[in-house]
């Protein structure tokens, strides 16, 4: 519970807030950062940048993520640990077992999460505001705020059409998942989210094997006796 509400707290925290915030550490002419290599090192230069492309990437990164985690972590709960158990058993590695089950069984709320967080990546205003424009990175929503708001006459426009690019791009992306996942099903009929438990073989005693191979053998027994009816019938 303490790593689900770590995970999820940097949803919480306004954008606004840690751009603010990183602005301050990472500024390259007066963040705290730099000014401490200047005064310890005698760096004649900026060490860290947060005006850039991998600033911006870094400060929405934990957001993003928070969110990623916060729309999906139900269906990972909700994923029944059968189907985990029969791949292992079949031999299936860790690998394959993600591969073939449990990204399958989770695709309908990875995919949507997938598409909320490319979506608030491109509306987003706050980071490519405050960590983009100062050093030259603009994107479409600093530009729909420059039509409107810095331009003179303002071109509603402009701003219109990159408006309805976002929008386009959303159907887009949507129409792709309800093509790729709408003719499948993905009902998980025992959905308890219960943890898998490896058992060791060396804590199986020999009254346990004797207990599965008198019940193999009586399976079988069965399916001889009713093979056996049908075939005087």
């Amino acid at each position: 519970a303490q790593v689900a509400t770590l995970a999820a707290a940097p949803f919480f925290v306004p954008s606004i807030l840690t751009a603010l915030a990183w602005i301050i550490v990472a500024n390259p002419k007066t963040g705290l950062v730099n000014a401490w290599f200047v005064h310890a090192f005698g760096a004649s230069g900026p060490v860290v940048n947060i005006y850039t492309m991998a600033g911006m990437i870094f400060q929405a990164t934990p957001i993003t993520a928070a969110m990623f985690f916060l729309l999906t972590v139900g269906a990972f709960r909700a994923l029944s640990s059968d189907l985990e158990e029969a791949a292992q058993m079949c031999g299936a590695s860790r690998w394959t077992m993600i591969r073939t089950v449990v990204v399958p069984m989770l695709a309908p709320a990875l995919t949507g999460a997938a598409i909320l967080a490319l979506i608030r990546g491109i509306e987003a205003f706050e980071t490519p505001f405050f960590l983009g424009n100062p050093g030259g990175i603009f994107t479409v929503s600093t530009e729909i705020y420059r039509y409107l708001r810095l331009d003179t006459p303002p071109q509603p426009g402009d701003a219109g059409a990159l408006s309805m690019a976002i929008l386009a791009v959303t159907l887009a992306v949507m129409a792709l998942q309800w093509r790729v996942l709408g003719n499948r099903s993905f009902v998980n009929f025992d959905a308890l989210g219960t943890a898998t438990k490896n058992i060791p073989a060396a804590q199986l005693n020999e009254s346990t094997f004797d207990a599965i191979g008198r019940y193999l053998m009586r399976e079988e027994s069965n399916l001889f006796q009713e093979a056996l009816s049908d075939s005087f019938r």
